[in-house]
């Protein structure tokens, strides 16, 4: 794996008594306030010479306490057997895409635990969702999870009993249905499961009772008029069995600051220096169904031991296109010394990106934020949606407390007239296929706290950080309250 020379030039050593004043600023806070070095995501914004929109400013964080997290939420079986039967059951949870079952007759199987759904297009404008068994003998109807199908009936290949794509019966075979006179035809219909659709992301929830899709979403569905999903496409699905807990698995891409350590490659600077600087938005004193996190643009690491320039940073975009494209980061063209010389890395990544066209903003010119920065947002319980191109998915492995189903798509803004092609189906990767370099280092890492957990001196309280690990707190703090409902 190719990393970037720390070792290149190097300016004045970063001196004690800025580190010091830092340090003395940080003590005077309240708990949960103290912030890491450099420029902070607001003082960024400050400098954009557009617009900044509403929902970036939109940066409320609330300080959720410093008391230990119970290590039992992610090994414990009774703990899993606990989440199937008080969250699984209950909440609303991503099935899949419109554009996954964009013709009538398409539909998709979605799994969860021991439970599996069709979800279907029943008309234009209409997509159910049903319990994935027969009613005569429990046969799975639909089989194949890998990838969205078409037909004008569900038929059980068992014994051949049909049903409409709008869950009426349509036909007991004639050379059975002698034998079942105490069937009523009309109240023999699939049993649904509810099914309601945001922005192109299609909903269900077990519960009848549960609270309507649009009220548990609450605000984030404002922020997200901003980089609307209906219009995007869904260039790549990738998913894998990995061996963690699900939690593990998505808490590893709730903070930043795990980057010095697991992607030491990243840490000069490219893509948000060590994460340390990223913004942490906790809404509604942990009580919303969602939050967010935007890791800096790029900029010179403030952490690092050394002063590194802007200059010596677009240097790596210019000389170092092995280091860089494995980052994401496109290789630059032409030469550095026809920039100006006040020209910031942020700044010049955002040109280029608006030099190659920035469709999937709505209202104000993007920012130099929007397009050069990792904002993160998440969905209680567990997707993470991008106004960038990345969805993170995450979902338990049947009752295996120690696996999880982990998925990453990508979700392409197109120009206004440029058609969508179809949806990318789901490809399942064997124990030994990667994701790629970076998503590879966080697998085995999740997998090796998975294993460290169990290893842990009982009770093996895990100690948080009072910022920067406050999207794990604000996670556990919700999961608990419908554990305990």
């Amino acid at each position: 794996m190719a990393t970037v020379d720390t070792k290149k030039t190097k300016g004045p050593a970063k001196t004690g008594p800025v580190k010091t004043a830092q340090a003395r600023a940080n003590r005077a806070l309240p708990p949960g306030y103290a912030r890491s070095r450099g420029k902070q995501v607001q003082e960024l914004l400050d400098e954009e010479t557009v617009e900044v929109p509403w929902q970036l400013r939109h940066s409320e964080f609330t300080y959720l306490g410093s008391a230990p997290l119970s290590r039992e939420h992610y090994i414990s079986k009774e703990w899993a057997e606990r989440e199937i039967e008080k969250l699984w059951s209950k909440v609303w949870q991503l099935a899949c895409f419109e554009q996954d079952i964009p013709e009538i007759g398409d539909h998709i199987v979605y799994d969860i635990v021991d439970w599996s759904f069709i979800i279907v297009r029943t008309t234009n404008n209409e997509v159910k969702a049903f319990y994935n068994s027969c009613l005569h003998r429990g046969r799975q109807l639909c089989e194949n999870q890998s990838e969205s199908a078409n037909s004008p009936e569900f038929r059980c290949p068992f014994h051949g009993l049909s049903w409409n794509l709008d869950g009426s019966l349509k036909q007991i075979p004639p050379s059975i249905e002698f034998d079942f006179p105490h069937v009523d035809k009309k109240k023999f219909g699939l049993p649904e499961v509810r099914c309601e659709i945001w922005d192109g992301l299609v909903f269900i929830n077990i519960d009848d009772n549960a609270e309507p899709l649009l009220d548990f979403l609450g605000d984030i569905t404002k922020h997200f008029e901003r980089w609307p999903f209906a219009t995007r496409w869904k260039a790549t699905h990738t998913a894998k069995v990995i061996d963690c807990n699900w939690k593990i698995a998505q808490e590893a891409f709730m903070e930043a600051f795990h980057v010095l350590a697991t992607h030491p490659q990243m840490s000069i600077g490219l893509l948000g220096g060590d994460g340390s600087n990223t913004e942490y938005n906790i809404y509604d004193d942990g009580n919303a169904n969602w939050s967010r996190m935007t890791m800096a643009p790029p900029m010179p690491n403030p952490n690092l031991p050394y002063e590194l320039t802007e200059r010596e940073l677009i240097e790596e975009m210019f000389y170092r296109g092995e280091s860089v494209s494995e980052m994401g980061v496109q290789k630059m063209s032409g030469s550095i010394n026809d920039l100006p010389d006040n020209i910031t890395t942020r700044k010049l990544l955002a040109d280029a990106a608006r030099a190659r066209g920035t469709p999937g903003f709505v209202g104000l010119p993007p920012t130099d934020m929007e397009l050069t920065s990792a904002i993160q947002y998440h969905i209680f319980p567990n997707i993470s949606p991008w106004p960038g191109p990345i969805f993170y998915r995450y979902r338990p492995y049947g009752h295996d407390p120690d696996k999880c189903i982990f998925e990453i798509m990508m979700m392409v803004s197109l120009p206004k007239d440029q058609p969508r092609p179809p949806a990318a189906k789901i490809k399942w990767l064997g124990p030994d296929e990667q994701f790629g370099s970076i998503f590879n280092q966080d697998v085995e890492n999740v997998a090796r706290v998975q294993r460290g957990m169990k290893a842990a001196k009982p009770p093996g309280h895990l100690t948080l950080t009072n910022y920067q690990d406050i999207k794990v707190r604000w996670h556990h703090r919700l999961l608990e309250k419908w554990l305990n409902a």
